[in-house]
C-alpha cells in the first residue's frame, strides 16, 4: 500500500530496524459476527481498509509504525501526509458527486 499511495517512497526498507508494520489485523469469525483482531505484525495485515456505499465514507487502519519512527527520517511523514491526500481525495470525490459536479 505504501507504494500505491507514493511509488517514490521506499516501501520496505524506510525504518532504520527494518520494522515497516508496529501492529496487523485478522479478520475472524465470532459467534457468526466478523471481528478484526490485532495480532503480531508479521501476522496479519498492516492496513485494512473498507469502503461504503457511494458517499458512505472509508475506514482506514494504518499497522504501520508511522508515530513510532517519525523522527527517523522523512519516509514516514511523507507516508502520513499521502494518507491524509488519499483520504482526502475519496471524500472531494463524494462531496463533487452529491453535488452533481464533475470532479476532474
Amino acid at each position: 500500500m505504501i507504494g500505491e499511495l507514493d511509488k517514490r517512497l521506499d516501501a520496505s526498507a524506510w525504518p532504520p530496524d527494518g520494522e515497516v508494520a508496529a501492529g496487523s489485523l485478522v479478520l475472524k469469525s465470532d459467534r457468526d459476527r466478523v471481528i478484526a483482531q490485532v495480532v503480531d505484525p508479521n501476522a496479519g495485515w498492516p492496513w485494512l481498509e473498507f469502503r461504503f456505499a457511494q458517499g458512505r465514507g472509508k475506514l482506514i487502519v494504518c499497522g504501520f509504525g508511522l508515530m513510532q519512527k517519525w523522527n527517523t527520517g522523512p519516509t514516514p511523514r511523507f507516508l502520513f501526509a499521502r494518507l491524509l491526500e488519499y483520504l482526502s481525495a475519496d471524500e472531494q470525490r463524494s462531496i463533487s458527486a452529491t453535488r452533481g459536479e464533475d470532479s476532474r
